[in-house]
Parts: structure tokens; C-alpha cells; sequence
């Protein structure tokens, strides 16, 4: 108090009120910048939990419509709607109309004997059993490679996979797979004609059978 005579000059002075006034407008400025920083990262946190709400959501379905799925599936899928498929059916076709002109021309007889005995057919050997609370997986490793067309292969993924693909879709309650491994050789027959060879390892999810 003893000082405010001393200091009523600098107190009246035109400057200082102007300093006062930049001041405050320092002061409001810098709230406003807190605040709406603080702001946006509420909205960021806001937004995060959010996702992070929409992802739960997300796997919790997809891990009920995997367990619907295991639950439904048949056990004898893999034979049949895997093994029984007949691959490259339009050489087959045209094998059986040359045969029907050429009887006795060996090269066709055999070529036909292998798309149709059983040689390029899907067969698959079981190993590594595993067993988990009620879900059971094994690998399904291929004993020999097949050769198939690309009709052929969309048939097939469509089967695996379970997902329809152009006009070929999942045969009825198929189990879950898991393509492990998937080898792919083109093979070219004729100028128009094109086949590819397949070798592939699957792992097959389904419900614990007692």
C-alpha cells in the first residue's frame, strides 16, 4: 500500500492498459487453445473407443458365426464335396467323342483312363490331430497332385473357402479350412486349351465328435 503513489503513474499510464489488455487477450487465447486442445483429444479417445467397440462387436460375430458353422458342419465334407469332384470334364468330353471314331488309339485310351480312375481325383491324407476345449483340427496333406481347369479351381475354392465365386458356390455345411499351402503350375495343353496343376495342404476346423 505504501508503494501505490509510487506506482499510480505507471498504473495510469496509457501503455500499461494496453499491456493489461494484450495480457488478457494472451491469457483468454491460451485458455481457448487448452480447452480445445483438451477437446480434441476427447473427441480422438471418444472416436477410439468407438472402433475399439465396432472391432469387439465385429469378432465377437464372426467368432459366432465360426462356431455356428463348426457346429453344423458335416464330418464327411472333405470326401464328399472335395474328393468326389471330377476335374477337366470338357477333355473328358472331347476324349470320348475321338475314342468313338478312334477306338484303339492308345494315347487317348490312357489319357482318358487317368481323368477318370481316380488318378486325378483330390485325395487326402490325415495327420497332426489336435484337440481344443470342443474344437477339433487336423491337416488334410494331398498324396498326389491333381490337374483341373480354371472352372475347376474356382469349384474348388468356392468349397474350401465357403464363399460363392462367379456361378460355383460352398457345398452344404462345410467345416472351416485353412489353406496352408497352395501350389499352382500352368500347364498348357494346346494353343486354346490351358490346365493347371495342384498340390495343396488344408487344416479342417470342426466341433469335438465323441
Amino acid at each position: 500500500m505504501k508503494n501505490l503513489p509510487q506506482l499510480k503513474p505507471y498504473l495510469t499510464h496509457p501503455f500499461t492498459g494496453i499491456l493489461i489488455g494484450i495480457l488478457c487477450c494472451l491469457g483468454s487465447y491460451t485458455y481457448y487453445s487448452l480447452s480445445l486442445k483438451n477437446l480434441d483429444s476427447l473427441e480422438e479417445k471418444a472416436l477410439y473407443l468407438q472402433e475399439k467397440k465396432k472391432w469387439a462387436e465385429w469378432k465377437q460375430q464372426k467368432e459366432e458365426k465360426l462356431a455356428e458353422q463348426l457346429k453344423k458342419a458335416d464330418s464327411d465334407y472333405v470326401e464328399k464335396q472335395l474328393e468326389s469332384l471330377v476335374f477337366l470334364e470338357p477333355e473328358i468330353q472331347k476324349l470320348q467323342a475321338l475314342l468313338h471314331s478312334e477306338p484303339q488309339n492308345a494315347l487317348y485310351n490312357k489319357r482318358l483312363q487317368f481323368l477318370q480312375n481316380g488318378q486325378n481325383a483330390l485325395r487326402f491324407k490325415e495327420q497332426n490331430f489336435q484337440r481344443n476345449k470342443n474344437f477339433q483340427e487336423r491337416e488334410l496333406v494331398q498324396q498326389h497332385s491333381v490337374e483341373m481347369n480354371q472352372y475347376d479351381l474356382k469349384k474348388l475354392l468356392a468349397r474350401i473357402e465357403n464363399v460363392t465365386i462367379g456361378n460355383f458356390t460352398p457345398g452344404p455345411r462345410p467345416p472351416f479350412f485353412i489353406v496352408k499351402s497352395f501350389d499352382l503350375l500352368k500347364k498348357t495343353l494346346t494353343s486354346t486349351e490351358e490346365s493347371y496343376v495342384v498340390q495343396l495342404e488344408l487344416i479342417k476346423k470342426e466341433m469335438h465328435h465323441e
